[in-house]
């Protein structure tokens, strides 16, 4: 167990585990101290207080678990560790606008490079292309928006077909909260080289 108590070791580090956001912030992402409680420590818990105590912990543990996922994904698709890459990654990334696909609001970019799968064939071949391959770019893949040293949040691909086919490309993200979204959008507003890069690590949206 951590040498002391949750609260405030981050930026999404709370006593009550219901103010915790499911998706980590970077100084989250970077922090290696996880915090929970053994079998036996829970065990000495007044039972009055047991049950919640172990929902607390169960969630935590939970989170660890997506967290090492999460880190081993991000270290393969980023070359630091071997593993499957999926080996996509968009850079010369702008903001094109807000889209709303399926009742989700998504931040729309124009991305510059990364898709060269695609933008190779000639713009008749291209939605073929698109309709033939449902795993380039696929849909609800996840992945994580990049700066030089910062991770600027998690989203997912919202794939449509006809704003991938505009030039230059159209990628929808998803974000998972809003203050994820606005992070996003200060980013893309502020900083250089910002790219998304796909990780493969089984994460639902």
């Amino acid at each position: 167990m951590a040498a002391f108590g949750p609260g405030g070791r981050h930026d999404n580090d709370f006593a009550d585990f219901r103010q915790i956001r499911i998706y980590p912030t970077t100084d989250e992402f970077l922090f290696k101290q996880p915090y929970y409680l053994r079998a036996k420590e829970v065990g000495e818990i007044p039972e009055s207080e047991r049950t919640m105590v172990r929902f607390d912990n169960r969630f935590r543990l939970l989170r660890e678990d997506m967290l090492g996922e999460l880190r081993k994904g991000l270290q393969v698709a980023l070359g630091q560790k071997k593993g499957r890459k999926l080996g996509i990654i968009l850079q010369n990334l702008s903001i094109a606008g807000l889209y709303i696909e399926e009742d989700q609001p998504c931040l729309a970019l124009h991305c510059g490079s990364g898709l060269e799968r695609m933008t190779r064939f000639g713009a008749s071949n291209r939605k073929k292309f698109l309709m033939d391959s449902k795993n380039f770019l696929k849909h609800q893949s996840f992945g994580a928006l990049l700066g030089d040293d910062e991770i600027y949040g998690f989203a997912h691909v919202n794939r449509d077909v006809d704003l991938l086919l505009q030039n230059p490309p159209l990628v929808l993200l998803q974000f998972p909260d809003d203050e994820s979204f606005k992070k996003a959008v200060v980013a893309l507003k502020t900083s250089r080289n910002i790219r998304f890069t796909l990780v493969s690590t089984p994460v639902f949206a």
